[in-house]
C-alpha cells in the first residue's frame, strides 16, 4: 500500500467523526453492544491481515465494525473499491472512542485506526515486545505528532502513527503489510510458561534497633507454599532468609536479566522501608543501612534492574513501610475485559502488591497472612493477580474492619514497561 494510500486514509479519518450522519448512501449499520465488540488484539489484527478480501469483511464484521462505507482509491494505476469498516467503542473507564478497520482487495494490507491511546500504546507495547523487528524508523512524515514508527523484518512491515484532529482527538493509527506477517512473531504461550521467584527477608539488621521478628518466618512460609503448591520449581526459586546485604541482593538481581520471554518473576521483600519527603523516593533498607541511603534500593534502582530483565510477567511483593511510596504505583485501569487466559497471558505486566502506602506497617503482618491463607486456600487451576487481590482485601477487611479496603495495595508499576497483562499463579 503506498504513502499517498496511507495518507489519503489519514485525512478521511478526520472528517468520519463529524460526517459519520451523513454517509448512509452505500452504508449499512447495526446497533453495536458493547459486549459483542472485541477489543483488537494482535492475534485478530493478524488474522484480518492474512485472509482474502471477502473473509476480511466477515471478520471485521465479527469484530464488531458494523458501520460499513465504501470508497475509491487507486493503488499502482489500479482503481480498487475498499472497505471503511468503524465501531463506536464505550466503557465505563475511558469513555466514547471510535475505531476504523480500512482494507482493499488490491492489497493485503489493513490499516487499523483508533481514538484509544490505552489501546494503541498496548499494541506498540507488545510488539516491541514480541515482534523480531530489524529496524525502527523514526521520522515526522504525514503530518504526525510523533513521527512514523516502521517495524520491518524481511516482507513485513507494521507503521505506527498519531495524527492530533481537528475536534482535539488524536487518531492513532497502526498499517500492517507483508502476506507472512504472522509467523514472524515470537508466540507468549502460557502452556509454555516457567516460573522463578526471588525471596528476601531482612531481619537483622546493622543496627540492632531495627531488628524485626517475621520476615525470615513469612519468607519460609511463602517459599515452601510456592514451590508445593504452585509452579515454582525450587531450583528457580532463590530463598534470601539470612538478611542479605544490599550487594547480595543486586548480585541475585543481575542473574533473571538472562530470563526469557515465557519467563515470570515473583519478587517478594519482607523488611524495612523508608520514604524521603524531599526526593520523593522510597527505599527498601537491606541489612547493612546504617543510616544513610547507600545501602538502600530505591524505587528507581529497582525499576531500572526491571527494564532489563526480558520476563513477561513480573511481579513485585512488598511487606514493608511505606510500601505504596516505593513502587509509585499507579491504579490498574485495564478493567475488567473478556479474554482468553492466552490472550491476558500474552500481554505484559510489571505489577505490584504492597502492605500498605504510605503508612509504617506492623512486623507481624496482617497483610502476609491474608495473602498465604489465600494462595493456601486456592482452588482454581489460574490465579490471577487481581482475583488475588479482591480476596486478599477481602479478607483483610474480615481481620480489621472495612477501613482497610482504603489502602492502595495494588497497582501496575509506573514507567516499567507494563502493558496491561496480568501475572498468574498456576497451580500443579
Amino acid at each position: 500500500m503506498p504513502l499517498k494510500y496511507f495518507n489519503r486514509f489519514l485525512k478521511r479519518s478526520f472528517h468520519i467523526r463529524h460526517y459519520a450522519p451523513y454517509l448512509l448512501a452505500g452504508l449499512f449499520m447495526f446497533l453495536l453492544k458493547e459486549s459483542a465488540a472485541q477489543k483488537i488484539t494482535w492475534e485478530n489484527l493478524f488474522r484480518v491481515s492474512t485472509v482474502s478480501f471477502e473473509m476480511k469483511k466477515n471478520l471485521v464484521l465479527e469484530l464488531g465494525f458494523n458501520d460499513v462505507s465504501k470508497f475509491e482509491t487507486t493503488v499502482d494505476n489500479l482503481a480498487c473499491e475498499c472497505m471503511d469498516c468503524k465501531r463506536e467503542m464505550q466503557n465505563n473507564l475511558q469513555g466514547t472512542w471510535f475505531e476504523n478497520m480500512i482494507f482493499c482487495p488490491c492489497t493485503n494490507d489493513v490499516v487499523y485506526a483508533t481514538e484509544n491511546s490505552t489501546y494503541y500504546n498496548e499494541l506498540k507495547g507488545i510488539l516491541k515486545d514480541r515482534f523480531s523487528y530489524v529496524e525502527v524508523l523514526e521520522n515526522n512524515a504525514g503530518g504526525s505528532s510523533d513521527g512514523t514508527i516502521v517495524f520491518k523484518k524481511g516482507n513485513s512491515t507494521i507503521e505506527f502513527m498519531s495524527v492530533p484532529k481537528k475536534d482535539g482527538f488524536t487518531q492513532h493509527l497502526v498499517k500492517i503489510s507483508g502476506e507472512n506477517i504472522e509467523k514472524d512473531t515470537e508466540t507468549v504461550m502460557i502452556d509454555k510458561s516457567r516460573f522463578y521467584a526471588l525471596i528476601i527477608a531482612e531481619e537483622n539488621y546493622a543496627k540492632s534497633e531495627l531488628n524485626l521478628h517475621y520476615p525470615k518466618q513469612n519468607a519460609d512460609a511463602l517459599y515452601e507454599l510456592l514451590t508445593d503448591k504452585y509452579n515454582f520449581p525450587k531450583g528457580q526459586c532463590v530463598l534470601l532468609n539470612n538478611s542479605p546485604t544490599r550487594s547480595e541482593i543486586y548480585s541475585k538481581l543481575d542473574k533473571y536479566i538472562k530470563l526469557h520471554k515465557n519467563d515470570n518473576l515473583l519478587i517478594f521483600f519482607a523488611g524495612h522501608g523508608i520514604y524521603d519527603q524531599a526526593s520523593g523516593q522510597g527505599y527498601w533498607l537491606a541489612s547493612d543501612y546504617s543510616g544513610n541511603l547507600s545501602n538502600t534500593i530505591s524505587n528507581l534502582d529497582l525499576i531500572s534492574y526491571l527494564k532489563k530483565i526480558k520476563s513477561h510477567h513480573i511481579l513485585v511483593i512488598s511487606d514493608a513501610c511505606y510500601s505504596g511510596s516505593i513502587f509509585n504505583l499507579k491504579p490498574d485501569e485495564t478493567g475488567s475485559r473478556a479474554l482468553s487466559i492466552n490472550e491476558i497471558y500474552s500481554r505484559k505486566s510489571r505489577q505490584a502488591l504492597t502492605s500498605g502506602e504510605l503508612e509504617a506497617v506492623p512486623d507481624k503482618s496482617a497483610f502476609f497472612e491474608s495473602m498465604i491463607h489465600v494462595l493456601k486456600n486456592n482452588q482454581n487451576a489460574y490465579l490471577m493477580l487481581p482475583d488475588l487481590v479482591l480476596n486478599i482485601e477481602k479478607n483483610l477487611g474480615d481481620m480489621e474492619g472495612s477501613s482497610i479496603m482504603n489502602k492502595h495495595i495494588y497497582g501496575r508499576l509506573s514507567d516499567a514497561e507494563d502493558y496491561g497483562g496480568e501475572f498468574i499463579f498456576i497451580k500443579k
